[in-house]
């Protein structure tokens, strides 16, 4: 099992508008694949109140969570 990580609203938002096709373009495909990955986190993550930690995505990259006001940021 995995838990993914979506991306926010805040970060679509800093794409500029001329970046959104590259979304759905098979040129793209291995590159947004790449960012996929690190948004995927082997096992389940779960919370309980305030937390600050660090956990390896399936790319290997380190992940660094935390829960604020009911919020994972």
């Amino acid at each position: 099992s995995y838990t993914v990580f979506a991306p926010t609203n805040k970060a679509f938002a800093e794409m500029t508008e001329a970046q959104y096709p590259c979304l759905y373009s098979e040129q793209w495909t291995d590159e947004i694949a790449d960012i996929m990955r690190n948004h995927f986190v082997p096992g389940q993550v779960t919370f309980s109140g305030p937390i600050k930690t660090t956990v390896f995505s399936i790319d290997k990259m380190n992940v660094n969570l935390g829960v604020q006001n009911g919020h994972v940021r």
